[in-house]
């Protein structure tokens, strides 16, 4: 999710400022009568539901990653969480007195639509709606807020692919504000040029911010023909591979990109169809456990990315949790 905007729903009147910017953005993206429609009905039916079922949540709207031709709409709340998810989605199932057409107006709306829901912890409403050829899941996906009371992110992330080769970049600029901001988009716009390995990605990145305050990066490659992903951070990146054999966390080591860096080392732990990669700033806390969400590694990365950040994030800090996957 791009550059998302975050709006706390707790009454109708929130409802409609997110009905309004879901509006206001695809029309920036050209997206024709017929998706805004869509995304209307979308974005009120998601509001609704959070008022009505969880006493409100947060509402996060952005672009797709990928080609930016359709709006993404996640809803997430701590409430109750859905008893039969299947049944929800039935028309004319409601917990409250109304019609109960709410999540299957929504699912039939959208070009791609994803929902998990556990008990007393909450649910996460994904929906994707574009030009109709919208209806994969993404590979990769990240939320990225800005700390309270800043206009600006000092947290950044890039992806690329090249040759079958998936790439994924995070970085932290030092604190918050202005000053971190301008760190993280010299590292974005370096990584956009730089050539090489991971390590070497790096090099160019410090050599790009020696005029910030700096920046704690990290970069992955994801090889899925040869198995293997190559990683290198410097600095407080959170970097975790999970796949059905094992969970491994990577190696960074210490420094601050643009200013003092003892080497850039580079490791490579084994990839497969199977494994997911989950990178966040400490704008997250480290004490995530997956256990408590069983099933959520089914889900698309965005949701992904959106539980874990709802439930961990840190509310003095902008937070970036990127979720990759092999394509």
């Amino acid at each position: 999710m791009r550059n998302p905007i975050l709006i706390e729903v707790t009454d109708t009147s929130s409802a409609g400022e997110v009905r309004r910017e879901v509006s206001i953005l695809a029309g920036q993206l050209g997206l024709d009568e017929d998706a805004i429609g869509r995304l209307s009905v979308v974005a009120t039916e998601l509001s609704t539901n959070l008022i009505k079922h969880a006493s409100g949540g947060i509402a996060l709207i952005g672009s797709e990653n990928t080609d930016a031709t359709a709006v993404e709409v996640l809803a997430l709340d701590s409430g109750p969480g859905i008893a039969d998810v299947a049944q929800a989605l039935h028309d004319g199932h409601s917990t409250t007195a109304t019609s109960g057409t709410g999540l299957g107006a929504i699912s039939r709306m959208a070009d791609f639509f994803d929902l998990y829901s556990a008990r007393s912890q909450g649910t996460a409403v994904l929906a994707r709606v574009g030009t109709r050829q919208t209806k994969a899941a993404a590979n990769v996906s990240a939320i990225s807020i800005a700390v309270r009371g800043e206009m600006v992110n000092g947290d950044g992330w890039e992806q690329a692919e090249e040759d079958g080769i998936a790439t994924m970049m995070l970085v932290d600029g030092l604190g918050h504000g202005v000053p971190a901001h301008d760190a993280a988009m010299a590292a974005s716009d370096a990584f956009r040029t730089a050539k090489g390995s991971p390590a070497d990605k790096l090099r160019t990145m410090h050599d790009a911010l020696r005029h910030t305050r700096g920046a704690a990066g990290a970069i992955a490659e994801l090889h899925s023909a040869n198995g293997t992903m190559r990683f290198a951070g410097v600095g407080n990146i959170s970097a975790t591979m999970i796949d059905p054999a094992a969970r491994r966390s990577a190696v960074s080591v210490y420094g601050i990109i643009g200013h003092d860096v003892r080497g850039f080392r580079e490791f490579s732990y084994p990839w497969s169809r199977e494994s997911c990669l989950i990178m966040h700033s400490d704008g997250l806390t480290t004490r995530w456990d997956l256990d408590r969400y069983p099933g959520l590694l089914n889900h698309d990365p965005a949701l992904i990315a959106g539980v874990l950040w709802k439930d961990h994030r840190r509310h003095n800090d902008d937070s970036t949790v990127l979720v990759a996957r092999t394509p």
